[in-house]
Protein backbone atom coordinates (compact mmCIF):
# COMPACT_ATOMS: atom_id res chain seq x y z
CA UNK A 1 0.00 0.00 0.00
CA UNK A 2 2.96 2.63 0.73
CA UNK A 3 4.61 1.60 -2.31
CA UNK A 4 1.70 2.25 -4.40
CA UNK A 5 0.94 5.82 -2.85
CA UNK A 6 4.58 6.88 -3.05
CA UNK A 7 4.16 5.77 -7.24
CA UNK A 8 1.04 8.18 -7.46
CA UNK A 9 2.57 10.96 -5.74
CA UNK A 10 5.76 10.72 -7.82
CA UNK A 11 2.98 10.70 -10.81
CA UNK A 12 0.88 13.65 -9.77
CA UNK A 13 4.08 15.52 -9.06
CA UNK A 14 5.58 14.16 -12.70
CA UNK A 15 2.27 15.55 -14.37
CA UNK A 16 2.36 19.06 -12.32
CA UNK A 17 6.13 19.27 -14.09
CA UNK A 18 4.88 19.43 -17.15
CA UNK A 19 1.99 21.25 -17.61
CA UNK A 20 3.89 24.14 -15.69
CA UNK A 21 6.28 23.69 -18.61
CA UNK A 22 3.64 24.23 -21.03
CA UNK A 23 2.42 27.01 -19.15
CA UNK A 24 5.51 28.38 -19.54
CA UNK A 25 6.15 28.07 -22.87
CA UNK A 26 3.05 30.00 -24.09
CA UNK A 27 3.91 32.80 -22.02
CA UNK A 28 7.22 32.71 -23.90
CA UNK A 29 4.97 32.67 -27.20
CA UNK A 30 4.33 35.77 -27.46
CA UNK A 31 7.73 36.97 -26.99
CA UNK A 32 9.05 35.08 -29.82
CA UNK A 33 6.25 36.46 -31.71
CA UNK A 34 6.64 40.10 -31.16
CA UNK A 35 10.23 39.30 -31.78
CA UNK A 36 9.77 38.17 -34.96
CA UNK A 37 6.82 41.06 -36.02
CA UNK A 38 9.58 43.65 -35.21
CA UNK A 39 12.32 41.87 -36.63
CA UNK A 40 12.28 44.07 -40.03
CA UNK A 41 12.50 46.96 -38.31
CA UNK A 42 15.16 46.03 -36.04
CA UNK A 43 17.44 45.47 -39.51
CA UNK A 44 17.04 41.41 -38.84
CA UNK A 45 17.48 38.98 -42.11
CA UNK A 46 13.52 38.08 -42.60
CA UNK A 47 14.15 37.28 -46.92
CA UNK A 48 11.57 40.19 -47.28
CA UNK A 49 12.16 43.01 -49.35
CA UNK A 50 12.89 46.56 -47.79
CA UNK A 51 11.96 50.17 -48.40
CA UNK A 52 14.74 52.65 -47.75
CA UNK A 53 13.44 55.51 -45.83
CA UNK A 54 14.02 59.13 -47.52
CA UNK A 55 15.52 61.32 -44.92
CA UNK A 56 14.17 64.98 -45.18
CA UNK A 57 17.55 66.15 -46.53
CA UNK A 58 17.12 64.42 -49.11
CA UNK A 59 13.70 64.96 -49.54
CA UNK A 60 14.63 68.43 -49.53
CA UNK A 61 17.30 68.26 -52.22
CA UNK A 62 14.65 66.18 -54.45
CA UNK A 63 12.04 68.82 -54.20
CA UNK A 64 14.76 71.99 -54.72
CA UNK A 65 15.86 69.67 -57.54
CA UNK A 66 12.49 69.57 -59.37
CA UNK A 67 12.19 72.65 -58.70
CA UNK A 68 15.29 73.64 -60.56
CA UNK A 69 14.18 72.15 -63.27
CA UNK A 70 11.10 73.81 -63.97
CA UNK A 71 12.92 77.11 -63.74
CA UNK A 72 15.48 75.93 -66.18
CA UNK A 73 12.89 74.75 -67.97
CA UNK A 74 10.46 78.19 -68.15
CA UNK A 75 14.27 79.78 -68.75
CA UNK A 76 14.70 77.94 -71.96
CA UNK A 77 11.29 78.30 -73.26
CA UNK A 78 11.30 81.79 -72.47
CA UNK A 79 14.42 82.92 -74.57
CA UNK A 80 12.82 80.36 -77.58
CA UNK A 81 10.02 83.04 -77.58
CA UNK A 82 12.10 86.32 -77.04
CA UNK A 83 14.58 85.12 -79.74
CA UNK A 84 12.15 84.59 -82.26
CA UNK A 85 10.49 87.84 -81.21
CA UNK A 86 13.49 89.77 -81.60
CA UNK A 87 14.03 87.58 -84.71
CA UNK A 88 11.34 89.76 -86.34
CA UNK A 89 12.19 93.33 -84.30
CA UNK A 90 8.41 92.86 -82.53
CA UNK A 91 7.59 95.07 -79.36
CA UNK A 92 7.06 91.84 -76.81
CA UNK A 93 10.77 90.63 -77.69
CA UNK A 94 11.82 90.79 -73.55
CA UNK A 95 8.51 89.66 -71.96
CA UNK A 96 9.33 85.91 -72.94
CA UNK A 97 9.53 84.91 -69.41
CA UNK A 98 6.38 86.80 -68.10
CA UNK A 99 4.82 85.14 -71.17
CA UNK A 100 5.50 81.43 -69.59
CA UNK A 101 5.31 82.20 -66.49
CA UNK A 102 1.65 83.63 -66.48
CA UNK A 103 0.72 80.61 -68.69
CA UNK A 104 2.20 78.01 -65.89
CA UNK A 105 0.77 79.72 -62.90
CA UNK A 106 -2.84 79.52 -65.02
CA UNK A 107 -2.21 75.60 -66.07
CA UNK A 108 -1.77 76.18 -69.60
CA UNK A 109 0.41 74.94 -72.32
CA UNK A 110 3.99 77.12 -71.77
CA UNK A 111 4.02 78.72 -74.82
CA UNK A 112 -0.02 79.93 -75.27
CA UNK A 113 -0.07 83.21 -73.97
CA UNK A 114 3.01 84.15 -76.29
CA UNK A 115 1.20 82.79 -78.99
CA UNK A 116 -1.92 84.19 -78.56
CA UNK A 117 0.23 88.16 -78.66
CA UNK A 118 1.58 87.23 -81.32
CA UNK A 119 -1.24 85.50 -83.79
CA UNK A 120 -3.66 88.28 -82.11
CA UNK A 121 -1.49 91.18 -82.70
CA UNK A 122 2.00 90.37 -84.23
CA UNK A 123 3.87 90.01 -80.74
CA UNK A 124 2.37 93.76 -80.10
CA UNK A 125 2.90 95.39 -83.68
CA UNK A 126 -0.14 95.67 -84.14
CA UNK A 127 -2.02 96.60 -80.81
CA UNK A 128 -5.45 97.93 -80.04
CA UNK A 129 -5.42 101.37 -81.32
CA UNK A 130 -7.16 102.81 -77.99
CA UNK A 131 -5.17 101.04 -75.94
CA UNK A 132 -1.63 100.57 -76.53
CA UNK A 133 -1.22 97.69 -73.84
CA UNK A 134 -3.66 95.33 -75.25
CA UNK A 135 -1.70 93.22 -77.43
CA UNK A 136 -4.33 90.36 -77.55
CA UNK A 137 -7.60 91.86 -78.53
CA UNK A 138 -8.83 91.69 -75.16
CA UNK A 139 -12.75 92.77 -75.28
CA UNK A 140 -12.22 93.32 -78.75
CA UNK A 141 -10.22 96.34 -78.17
CA UNK A 142 -13.07 97.61 -76.56
CA UNK A 143 -13.42 98.74 -73.02
CA UNK A 144 -10.04 97.78 -72.09
CA UNK A 145 -7.47 100.09 -70.51
CA UNK A 146 -4.43 97.96 -69.18
CA UNK A 147 -1.66 100.35 -67.41
CA UNK A 148 0.64 97.64 -68.89
CA UNK A 149 1.29 94.56 -71.02
CA UNK A 150 2.23 92.94 -68.23
CA UNK A 151 -1.29 93.53 -66.75
CA UNK A 152 -2.19 92.34 -69.95
CA UNK A 153 -0.87 89.52 -69.64
CA UNK A 154 -1.88 88.56 -66.21
CA UNK A 155 -5.86 89.31 -67.18
CA UNK A 156 -5.75 87.44 -70.23
CA UNK A 157 -3.81 84.00 -69.04
CA UNK A 158 -6.27 83.95 -65.91
CA UNK A 159 -9.27 84.25 -68.18
CA UNK A 160 -8.59 81.28 -70.72
CA UNK A 161 -7.23 79.24 -67.22
CA UNK A 162 -10.42 79.63 -65.52
CA UNK A 163 -9.48 81.81 -62.67
CA UNK A 164 -11.20 84.81 -63.92
CA UNK A 165 -14.60 84.92 -62.06
CA UNK A 166 -16.13 86.84 -65.06
CA UNK A 167 -15.43 84.63 -67.83
CA UNK A 168 -14.66 81.22 -66.02
CA UNK A 169 -17.60 79.63 -67.08
CA UNK A 170 -16.38 80.14 -70.83
CA UNK A 171 -13.84 78.02 -70.39
CA UNK A 172 -14.11 75.61 -67.57
CA UNK A 173 -13.73 71.90 -68.37
CA UNK A 174 -12.73 72.47 -71.65
CA UNK A 175 -9.75 71.40 -73.61
CA UNK A 176 -6.99 74.11 -74.81
CA UNK A 177 -8.03 73.64 -78.20
CA UNK A 178 -11.71 74.61 -77.42
CA UNK A 179 -10.49 77.18 -74.95
CA UNK A 180 -8.56 78.78 -77.96
CA UNK A 181 -11.58 78.33 -80.09
CA UNK A 182 -13.95 80.47 -77.44
CA UNK A 183 -11.07 83.20 -77.06
CA UNK A 184 -11.32 84.20 -80.94
CA UNK A 185 -12.27 80.60 -82.63
CA UNK A 186 -15.38 81.48 -84.22
CA UNK A 187 -14.81 84.64 -85.95
CA UNK A 188 -11.27 83.06 -87.53
CA UNK A 189 -11.75 79.47 -88.49
CA UNK A 190 -8.10 79.00 -89.02
CA UNK A 191 -7.59 80.16 -85.27
CA UNK A 192 -6.26 77.20 -83.84
CA UNK A 193 -4.31 75.76 -86.65
CA UNK A 194 -2.46 79.01 -86.08
CA UNK A 195 -2.00 78.79 -82.73
CA UNK A 196 -0.37 75.45 -83.17
CA UNK A 197 1.90 77.24 -85.76
CA UNK A 198 3.56 79.78 -83.87
CA UNK A 199 3.99 77.73 -80.72
CA UNK A 200 5.88 74.92 -83.17
CA UNK A 201 7.62 77.87 -84.28
CA UNK A 202 8.62 78.81 -80.66
CA UNK A 203 9.81 75.31 -80.14
CA UNK A 204 12.22 74.92 -83.23
CA UNK A 205 13.80 78.54 -82.45
CA UNK A 206 17.06 77.99 -81.36
CA UNK A 207 18.13 78.20 -77.85
CA UNK A 208 21.20 81.62 -76.81
CA UNK A 209 24.14 79.82 -76.24
CA UNK A 210 24.18 80.14 -73.02
CA UNK A 211 21.23 78.30 -72.66
CA UNK A 212 21.90 75.77 -74.69
CA UNK A 213 24.96 75.04 -72.56
CA UNK A 214 22.68 74.51 -69.80
CA UNK A 215 19.71 72.71 -71.69
CA UNK A 216 22.92 69.67 -72.48
CA UNK A 217 24.18 69.82 -68.96
CA UNK A 218 20.80 68.92 -67.42
CA UNK A 219 20.01 66.38 -70.38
Amino acid sequence: MGKFYMLAELNRRTMQKKFSTILQSFAVFPILTANLVLAPFAGVGTGLPTVAAITPDQNGNLTSEVADNKQHDLEVKAAKVDAYFAKYNLPYAGYGLKLVTAADENNLPLYTVAALAFVESTAGKHACPNDKENGFGWMSCRGSNFKSVDEAINTVAEAIGGNNDNTRHYYDGKTDEEKWKTYNGRANPKYVANMKWVMDQFDKQEIPTSLAGADKANA
